[in-house]
Formats: structure tokens, C-alpha cells, sequence
């Protein structure tokens, strides 16, 4: 008799609580194959493994990144759009003047913290470069528009430069084909999901960021800045254990 939907999900939580639990190594191995096979064959999602219990400890939840009026909030918001996407474990929605991010509570706090740290990081690298750099601009006559313009592409490119190497990150803790990844996968569709049934949310919300018309000077400086290393292993590693 074929299993039901409740006890095929009872029976891979269990495979893989005793994969996780077990004190021989060939013993986690089969539970975790099994557990694979299972959940490949009858593509079970992270969000019904996840149940009702995880719904209490670690809830959904939104939080919204306010980037104000500032002559750069669109290139942030732009930029902050494409990068929290690479988490791969929330919804990420795009606001006039900020993101919104829709989650599990766990999911949400390390992408603001991601967000709000990249946000400090790439502010201060902008104006360390354009103290070095304003008074040859000045000199060639450029006005002012052009040298804001050039600290918008300088902003853009770090934030560029960041996406990559979270994109890296991410590819490189998830293989492809594991349960672990199999679970995770959806983490994000789970957010998007929840946000439909308990949010009003409109077509344009779910684009992503606008590429910006860059000026190559700035752009360039902007990739060769330095970035933190440990703001994206931190995410990268809180993404992996949750």
C-alpha cells in the first residue's frame, strides 16, 4: 500500500534525524542516501519537511531596508536587490527607496546584517577613493553632475564585485544533488509563497534592480576596492548551518 503524503514526510525526517544523529559513519551515509532517493523521487520540498514546528521557533517574517532620499539609494537598492537574491533563502522585493526582505526570522536577520554591512562598507570605500581622486576631476573642469555620476559607478561596481563573490559562495557550500541542498533549495520560494498569502504586493515589487549607465573610471576603481572577505562567509555560513 502506497505511503500517504504525511507519512512519506514523517519518514524522511526520520532518515535524516538518524543521519544526523547516528555514531557510525556507514550507518549516516545509508539513512542520507535513502533520505535522497526519497526526496528526489517524489519531490518533496524544504517547505513541507519544514512543518508546523518550525513555523513556531522560527517564524516568517519581513523587515524593510529604509535607503531614505540620498543621491545614492538607487544605485543601492539596485545593487542590494540582485545580491540578497544570491542568499538564495528569502523573498526579496523592490521598493521606490528600499528592499524588503521576506523570510524565516533566522533567513531575514543575516541578510539585513549582510545588507547593512555592505551598505557601510561600500559608502566608506566610495569616499576614501573620491578624497584621492575629486581635485583631478575638479581640475579637468568636470561638473558636478559628471563626479557624481562617477561616484555612483564606483558605488555600482562594488557592489558588483560583492555579488560575484557571494554567487561563488553560495554555489561552492551547496552541491548540487545532496538532500541538504534539496531541502534548502526552495527556502526562498517558501518566503515568496508566504508572502503572497499574507502580503498585498504588486507586479512591479518582484523585478529586480536597473543596470546603471556606469562611467568606466569610476566602475573600475570601484571593482579593484577592498571588501571585507568576512561579511559574505559570515552570510555564506549562517545560510549553510540553518
Amino acid at each position: 500500500m502506497a505511503k500517504t503524503r504525511s507519512e512519506l514526510l514523517t519518514l524522511i525526517k526520520r532518515l535524516l534525524a538518524k543521519a544526523q544523529y547516528t555514531d557510525y559513519p556507514e550507518e549516516a551515509k545509508s539513512f542520507q542516501e535513502h533520505a535522497n532517493r526519497l526526496i528526489a523521487k517524489h519531490a518533496v520540498t524544504g517547505y513541507e519537511l519544514d512543518g508546523a514546528e518550525l513555523d513556531k521557533a522560527d517564524p516568517f517574517v519581513r523587515e524593510t531596508i529604509d535607503l531614505g532620499k540620498g543621491r545614492y539609494a538607487i544605485v543601492e537598492r539596485n545593487n542590494l536587490v540582485w545580491l540578497l537574491k544570491e542568499l538564495k533563502t528569502c523573498a526579496i522585493f523592490w521598493l521606490p527607496r528600499g528592499v524588503r526582505i521576506v523570510g524565516r526570522s533566522s533567513d531575514v536577520n543575516v541578510a539585513a546584517e549582510l545588507a547593512r554591512s555592505l551598505r557601510a562598507q561600500g559608502m566608506y570605500a566610495m569616499r576614501a577613493w573620491w578624497e584621492d581622486e575629486k581635485d583631478c576631476w575638479v581640475t579637468r573642469g568636470w561638473p558636478e553632475s559628471e563626479r557624481l555620476w562617477m561616484r555612483k559607478s564606483f558605488l555600482d561596481s562594488f557592489y558588483s564585485a560583492a555579488i560575484s563573490r557571494l554567487s561563488q559562495a553560495v554555489a561552492e557550500e551547496s552541491p548540487s544533488g545532496s538532500a541538504g541542498a534539496l531541502v534548502l533549495a526552495d527556502r526562498s520560494k517558501a518566503a515568496r509563497g508566504w508572502a503572497e498569502a499574507n502580503m498585498k504586493i504588486r507586479k512591479a515589487d518582484m523585478r529586480g534592480g536597473d543596470d546603471l549607465d556606469y562611467i568606466p573610471d569610476g566602475y573600475a576603481a570601484g571593482m579593484r576596492a577592498n571588501l571585507n572577505p568576512s561579511t559574505l562567509g559570515q552570510a555564506q555560513t549562517a545560510n549553510a548551518l540553518t
